[in-house]
């Protein structure tokens, strides 16, 4: 659990620390402010916005307000590769 944190902390792309942070949740779907999750990560919110609409333009994420869903794992998991 702790090591996935702190890779997801290690990766140095906005959109590699998303991806990493909701793989690691073990859910389909996060509820969290995105205030929060940008501090949990430790990007600014512009940043974390930026992964956000990154991820949702390919398809493998979805936001609907504060929920985010993951629609293609292993796409998601490309991410980080």
């Amino acid at each position: 659990f702790l090591s996935g944190r702190l890779q997801a902390l290690a990766r140095t792309g906005a959109e590699g620390k998303l991806a990493q942070y909701l793989l690691s949740c073990g859910t389909d779907s996060i509820h969290a402010p995105a205030t929060d999750l940008a501090r949990r990560l430790g990007l600014s919110r512009a940043s974390l916005y930026r992964a956000f609409e990154a991820l949702e333009a390919a398809g493998l994420i979805h936001r609907e307000g504060k929920t985010v869903s993951i629609l293609d794992r292993s796409g998601l998991e490309g991410v980080l590769s």
